[in-house]
């Protein structure tokens, strides 16, 4: 009796390559939170079934890239904690980053970016177009919030006005990154203009990091710049870890202490708040129920203005010091293979994750598949990433 292949069988009868699909969908489950025209019925109605067909794709996947299944040596811990997490807070984002890890190499990387830029491209600019169809047609919707520092500000119909500058961020990280940072000035001039409106509307400080990109794309080819990035993604984790915690453990330093504060409140008081958020709740290996906000209540206690806005913190305080570790070993063993576009990638969410806790989607979490993605590799060259170069 012969044995049956399944790879060759998924090879010869499914057309579909399923790990664009699987990359689609995780994409997709991670965007469809973060719009408020999606969110209600989609955790409402959809969610399960979306995790049932993540799941059907990931063993479709898994069958037909039967070769890559060596990886699970090295994603056996990552994929146990991720899967304590999912029990623990019932959020996927992390299991699924292991699961699509298990597929990336070389010759997969390219087309698992290409799908998420494609679709982080048409969620902004649906988004964003939207937001200013509805000021004239009397549909009757607003997405505006008050804060109390900033005054009115606007979330594009996303979750935060912070959502819809954390998208566009990410978007133009992507954008660089499938063009080999070789956009037009023309192109550039255009992100700039809507850098500017959505910053009108949003108040989002983390803009920045569109400035950032535009500086790493005409430096490329910098010998100094690249070691730089190399430096701080196999040291980066470690050293803003450091920074984050940075009023903590400087409290008995007086002087380097009273420098923090001024730091702390250009950064809108996050370096105090990390402070505030570690106190309440203190560091938890594997995760631990955490609350946040101006005002809430917590085991019966009431809180006002506790956050941790902040990746870092944020990791300690809830997810888990375990996911600070795994990613400092990543950075640390890859920091060397990877290409000048990649370092630059883990450099723009390290440097976002400063100032925010939402990096979990996959949309953010990119760079960690690249880096993955050169895991593998026996010698110590730089991996090559070869993306077809498409418009802005």
């Amino acid at each position: 009796m012969r044995s049956v292949n399944l790879n060759n069988i998924f090879k010869k009868y499914i057309k579909i390559d399923s790990l664009l699909v699987l990359t689609a969908l995780i994409t997709l489950h991670g965007l469809l939170h973060e719009s408020i025209l999606t969110m209600t019925i989609y955790k409402g109605r959809f969610y399960q079934f979306m995790i049932l067909i993540i799941i059907a794709f990931f063993v479709g996947t898994f069958f037909q890239y039967s070769s890559y299944t060596n990886n699970i040596w090295y994603l056996l811990v990552p994929l146990v904690v991720g899967w304590h997490t999912t029990k623990l807070f019932y959020s996927y984002n992390f299991i699924f980053l292991f699961m699509l890890m298990f597929f990336c190499q070389e010759d997969t990387i390219e087309k698992i970016v290409n799908v998420i830029y494609v679709e982080v491209k048409i969620f902004f600019w649906f988004h964003f177009i939207f937001f200013f169809l509805v000021n004239y047609l009397p549909l009757g919707l607003s997405d505006y919030t008050v804060d109390t520092g900033t005054g009115i500000r606007y979330s594009f119909f996303t979750y935060h006005p912070n959502t819809i500058a954390r998208i566009f961020v990410f978007y133009i990280a992507l954008s660089c990154f499938v063009n080999n940072f070789e956009m037009h000035i023309s192109k550039w001039i255009a992100v700039f203009i809507v850098t500017i409106i959505l910053y009108y509307y949003t108040k989002s400080d983390v803009f920045y990091l569109v400035i950032g990109c535009f500086i790493f794309s005409r430096l490329k080819f910098y010998t100094l710049i690249d070691r730089f990035l190399t430096k701080i993604v196999k040291f980066g984790v470690p050293f803003f870890v450091l920074f984050s915690l940075s009023l903590f453990l400087t409290a008995n330093i007086p002087f380097l202490y009273n420098k923090l504060l001024v730091l702390s409140e250009l950064m809108s008081g996050r370096l105090g708040s990390n402070v505030k958020a570690l106190t309440l709740y203190g560091p938890t290996m594997f995760g631990q129920e955490s609350k946040f906000g101006a005002h809430f209540v917590f085991h019966g206690v009431s809180y006002d203005w506790v956050y941790a806005d902040n990746m870092y913190v944020y990791m300690i305080v809830h997810w888990g010091i375990i996911y600070l570790v795994l990613m400092a070993l990543l950075l640390f063993i890859t920091a060397d293979k990877l290409n000048y576009k990649a370092k630059v990638m883990v450099f723009v969410l390290l440097m976002y994750g400063i100032g925010e806790n939402a990096t979990t989607m996959l949309y953010v979490s990119f760079a960690m598949l690249v880096a993955y993605s050169a895991m593998n590799r026996k010698d110590n060259s730089v991996m090559k990433i070869y993306i077809t170069e498409r418009n802005l």
